[in-house]
């Protein structure tokens, strides 16, 4: 989808380009979608985020050097739907620490706290009663 939008600034460094309602809905993937985005040919990926009430599109310094952009320019902008898995490569000097250190350098498995479990560790003790501790505790929270 393409449209005609100014660069806007907010408060001191940010700014964006406020999504029209049309295309925002002509993109058909939500309200706060991944996209690619295209400014005076400079392509980027981000997700469309929202700020008081409008639908905006995050331009960052980087992106506005790239693009030749600063604040107040009017700019075509082309969005497209972003498919494609996001993907980080681990730069290879993390790579090789991560592996000396016997860490894995990715992050596809489930953690314990992803999987809904709570790890405990071996050398925490529960509270003994009366110590004051329960007292801190709200009615609601879970006991250790």
């Amino acid at each position: 989808m393409k449209f005609r939008a100014t660069l806007e600034q907010s408060k001191t460094t940010a700014t964006g380009i406020e999504v029209p309602p049309d295309v925002l809905e002509g993109l058909d993937a939500g309200r706060r979608p991944e996209v690619r985005a295209r400014l005076n040919g400079y392509e980027y990926r981000t997700s469309v985020g929202a700020m008081d009430g409008r639908a905006m599109l995050p331009v960052s310094a980087e992106v506005r050097a790239g693009a030749g952009l600063t604040a107040g320019d009017e700019v075509e902008v082309e969005l497209v739907v972003g498919t494609e898995p996001r993907v980080a490569e681990v730069p290879a000097d993390l790579a090789e620490a991560l592996e000396a250190a016997g860490v894995r350098a990715s992050t596809s498995s489930p953690t314990a706290s992803s999987a809904g479990t709570r790890s405990r560790s071996p050398t925490r003790r529960p509270t003994p009663p009366g110590s004051g501790a329960s007292r801190r505790r709200s009615k609601n929270s879970p006991a250790d």
